[in-house]
């Protein structure tokens, strides 16, 4: 009860909706479920801009078998959408999911077109379907057609640290990365970079993105890793280890030489 004391009205909103979908979906009729228990365990990148996630994301990308594609933008609402119609027909379920990204302005960045994954997503067996099949899916398709080994995927979305409560109703076992920077610096970089035109918003979604963040891991603490900024460049080894270490992933010094 203290915990939703605690909880901003957001917060309780999407807490509140993601009991009655879990327990809607459990239901003959419930419709296509968000997760099966698939195991699936992907980590995700998160915290307010400007904070140095594109850094972490450079870096982990170097480890083998790790695989993390551009921004994706769309997660919010994929989850929104398939929650509105889990209950619409598998095929329309599919295309409705990737039309949110391939139809994103910034999808350019991924340089595939998401038709052919359509294609297999739609011949899913009704035993395996799910938000979270379609998700692991397209982020290995995407490892694919750009060549790199993907034995793990991750996703560098700051905004995503705003739906974390619904990224962990479809990934139970998912990890998440909060990477914090000083708020002076993140409201001077939101600034210079033209993302905001006042320091009160810009310092606005600093705060708001910090609280939600330590709020869930207060929650989850055993699936979430808060890493500096200011660590990361100041320290960059000792660092990356304990990033590494967290998520079970192997560390080399290749990771702190990559440019890419």
């Amino acid at each position: 009860m203290r915990r939703l004391r605690e909880m901003c009205f957001p917060e309780y909103l999407h807490l509140l909706h993601d009991m009655v979908v879990r327990a809607w979906s459990g239901l003959p009729f419930g419709g296509i479920p968000l997760s099966r228990a698939e195991g699936f365990n992907p980590f995700f990148i998160v915290g307010s801009g400007r904070s140095g996630n594109t850094l972490l994301r450079r870096i982990l990308s170097a480890s083998p078998g790790v695989h993390i594609p551009p921004e994706t933008y769309v997660l919010g609402k994929c989850l929104k959408s398939f929650r509105q119609n889990r209950r619409r027909p598998w095929r329309d379920i599919v295309y409705l999911t990737l039309a949110h990204f391939e139809f994103h302005p910034e999808f350019k960045s991924f340089e595939i077109s998401l038709r052919p994954l359509a294609k297999e997503l739609v011949a899913t067996p009704p035993a395996q379907r799910s938000l979270a099949h379609m998700l692991d899916s397209l982020y290995r398709y995407h490892a694919s057609r750009v060549g790199k080994p993907c034995e793990r995927w991750g996703d560098k979305t700051p905004t995503n640290v705003f739906y974390l409560g619904g990224i962990r109703s479809a990934f139970p076992d998912a990890q998440f990365i909060h990477v914090i920077r000083n708020g002076h610096d993140v409201v001077a970089s939101y600034l210079r970079a033209g993302l905001y035109t006042s320091i009160e918003d810009a310092a606005r979604r600093w705060v708001l993105s910090v609280r939600v963040a330590r709020a869930f891991a207060a929650r989850h603490p055993k699936a979430c890793f808060e890493v500096r900024y200011e660590d990361l460049v100041r320290k960059p080894e000792e660092t990356v280890r304990l990033v590494c270490c967290f998520l079970g992933i192997e560390w080399s010094t290749k990771m702190l030489e990559t440019t890419e």
